[in-house]
């Protein structure tokens, strides 16, 4: 059967395995006496490096792996070891990779400590989860911000804020117009008007002695007694 099945094309070649430990796909299994277990299937070629955080690609493949990764270990592994086996090897992958931790534990967490706990229907055997019980596990902030989504945020709460600040320059400006700078004002005119006169003394023909008479009357008066 399997000669039949490796001549259906050149590029897929199945072969037969005896043994306590056999892996097939992503999914290992284990034989300890007499009992079957199920891990993750770690293929050492290619992990632990996956895409990298900075390149330009879309920010959904960030999510999916993450996501990916975390469904794997909650369906193949059968112990609560293995579970928590395949969460360290999943810290260490994005440690890698560059990736803070303190991400994913303060700012929008995968919450790697008690709160992902099993659920008794996917514990028991590596059986495929249905998409309600993926949605209980996964939908607890577990997918990283992507771009668009903190581009969406910065224009929800940054327009608004814009715009008041805008009308706040605005009233302060009128505040200013109104009280203060309109002393400024009277002021400079007084000196104009004082220069102005004092010209005009300065070229008269009859200049008084003492010029201060010009700019106070009272002197002027006291003067001329």
């Amino acid at each position: 059967m399997l000669e039949n099945a490796n001549k259906y094309h050149l590029n897929i070649k199945l072969t037969h395995e005896i043994g306590s430990c056999v892996s097939f796909l992503d999914v290992q299994i284990n034989n300890q006496d007499g009992k079957i277990i199920t891990a993750v299937y770690h293929k050492e070629a290619s992990e632990p490096y996956i895409v990298p955080f900075k390149s330009d690609h879309p920010r959904h493949i960030f999510e999916n792996i993450i996501t990916t990764a975390l469904l794997r270990a909650i369906r193949y592994s059968s112990t609560l070891q293995t579970f928590n086996h395949e969460i360290r090897a999943l810290k260490l992958m994005l440690l890698y990779n560059r990736l803070n931790i303190s991400m994913l534990t303060n700012d929008r967490p995968y919450n790697f400590g008690d709160d992902w706990r099993y659920n008794e229907r996917t514990v028991p055997s590596p059986s495929t989860i249905n998409d309600k019980i993926c949605e209980s596990i996964i939908r607890r902030d577990a997918i990283l911000p992507g771009v668009d989504r903190k581009i969406e945020l910065l224009l929800y709460l940054g327009i608004p804020i814009i715009i008041v600040v805008f009308w706040l320059f605005q009233i302060i400006h009128w505040i200013c117009s109104k009280y203060c700078w309109n002393e400024d004002e009277q002021q400079t005119e007084n000196l104009q008007q004082d220069s102005k006169d004092l010209k005009e003394v300065i070229i008269h023909k009859d200049e008084p002695e003492d010029l201060s008479v010009v700019i106070n009357p009272k002197m002027k008066l006291l003067a001329t007694k």
